[in-house]
């Protein structure tokens, strides 16, 4: 059975391309629209769809506006970006867009992740999930060292903590350290005990508060 996939894209060679190359793929049907058709186009009219958003320009009016309406149509949907950067990760995040990678990935990635979306799960660029884990790495400061010592939270805690701030969701967050969900939610338990909150928004009030983990 074909998966039925919709390419919104700009016209650029590599929304073209991407175009071509899936049309040659027996195992898709493949239909195109623009930004504008897109946004106007009823939500019974794109049903059963995987949605692709290529190569579209993130400093557009509409930008937020189509991130928005996929939130809104709750349909599977993945950004493909010519270059993965943390920034639009996070505005994916944000929006509950469920896929992300760049066009400089192989094939088989793509159809990776079209597949992982159209099962409902979440499927990011394994080069945007080096990027954020070299950031994680490198954003060690002296007042996350002295809350860390102060209410001896674990190097691992304190990823879980940059990672909450961030945006992501236990499954996201497991994904992207190579844990179990289990293994997330004990970290989480722990840290709401240690910081004596009960719950995210807390959490992330008493940080704000101290001045500790600021986002960027």
């Amino acid at each position: 059975m074909k998966i039925n996939t919709l390419i919104i894209k700009n016209n650029s060679m590599l929304s073209e391309g991407l175009c071509a190359l899936m049309q040659q793929d027996a195992v898709y049907q493949v239909e195109t629209m623009n930004l504008q058709s897109f946004l106007k186009a009823p939500k019974e009219a794109l049903k059963s769809h995987a949605i692709i958003l290529a190569a579209l320009p993130l400093e557009s009016k509409e930008y937020k506006n189509l991130l928005a309406h996929l939130k809104f149509l709750e349909m599977p949907a993945m950004m493909m970006m010519p270059i993965s950067t943390i920034n639009d990760f996070r505005q994916v995040v944000k929006y509950k867009v469920k896929g992300y990678i760049s066009f400089a990935c192989a094939y088989e990635e793509l159809t990776d992740a079209i597949h992982t979306i159209v099962a409902g799960a979440t499927y990011y660029s394994k080069e945007v999930i080096a990027q954020l884990k070299l950031i994680q790495k490198q954003s060690s400061s002296k007042s996350e060292k002295k809350f860390a010592s102060h209410l001896k939270i674990s190097p691992r805690e304190l990823t879980i903590i940059r990672l909450l701030q961030q945006g992501l969701q236990s499954k996201q967050m497991a994904e992207a350290l190579g844990i179990s969900d289990r293994t997330v939610a004990k970290h989480r338990e722990n840290i709401m005990k240690k910081c004596k909150v009960n719950n995210v928004t807390e959490l992330l009030y008493f940080l704000q508060k101290n001045e500790i983990f600021p986002t960027a």
